[in-house]
């Protein structure tokens, strides 16, 4: 072999080949590595998701116990229900009994996501944090699964899940919400219903920021 030839072996066996071989080796530890961190990440990312769908839900229901089972509520539900429909003064008791329960819901809604709030009575009084142009609330009696609530014990929730929106001007920007319901039940006291919906988007945006 000639001078040049032995020279060239002699780079490849003492400086490319112990090259490549640690650039292989680092390569696939680096591989390891690289999958480990991806796959924290990941779970680090679904576990603030489950976090953050744990909170929106944990609202919801923090709503619909505190409707359920406070007190001053529960007063003002029953006042709400003792409201005769075919009275002549029924619109300003009405009035001045959705004044007293706004006042009291806008104390703990006012800090949670943003929800719409429906309980109806079964004289057809209801009462709405929404207007009655979007949605009349009556037509919840005519769901194939509204007739779900009358079986449920009082502290049984139903999931609707999510569903197409029943607010008409939220149609184009929120299409969809996921609900709740329940049936309220008071001693000496008719049976009244509590409905509760969370915008779908709320939910989509936890995904959208991972």
């Amino acid at each position: 072999m000639s001078l040049r030839a032995r020279l060239i072996i002699s780079v490849i066996l003492c400086i490319l080949f112990p090259w490549v071989s640690t650039y292989i080796v680092s390569n696939y530890f680096t591989k390891d590595v690289l999958e480990q961190r991806a796959a924290k990440q990941s779970e680090d990312d679904l576990r603030m998701i489950e976090l953050g769908i744990k909170s929106i839900f944990d609202d919801i229901m923090y709503t619909s116990n505190y409707i359920q089972f406070d007190t001053n509520m529960n007063q003002l539900l029953k006042s709400h229900e003792l409201i005769d429909p075919t009275s002549s003064n029924v619109k300003q008791e009405i009035a001045l009994n959705y004044i007293h329960i706004s006042n009291e819901l806008s104390g703990i809604t006012d800090l949670l996501m943003p929800l719409y709030i429906t309980i109806l009575y079964k004289n057809d009084l209801y009462y709405t944090n929404y207007s009655q142009i979007d949605f009349n609330p009556l037509q919840f009696k005519e769901k194939p699964w509204f007739e779900k609530l009358e079986h449920l014990s009082f502290y049984e929730t139903y999931w609707l899940g999510a569903h197409p929106t029943y607010i008409k001007s939220e149609k184009n920007t929120n299409p969809y919400l996921i609900t709740i319901g329940r049936r309220i039940q008071r001693a000496n006291s008719l049976n009244s219903y509590l409905i509760i919906s969370l915008k779908e988007n709320e939910i989509k945006k936890l995904f959208s920021q991972f």
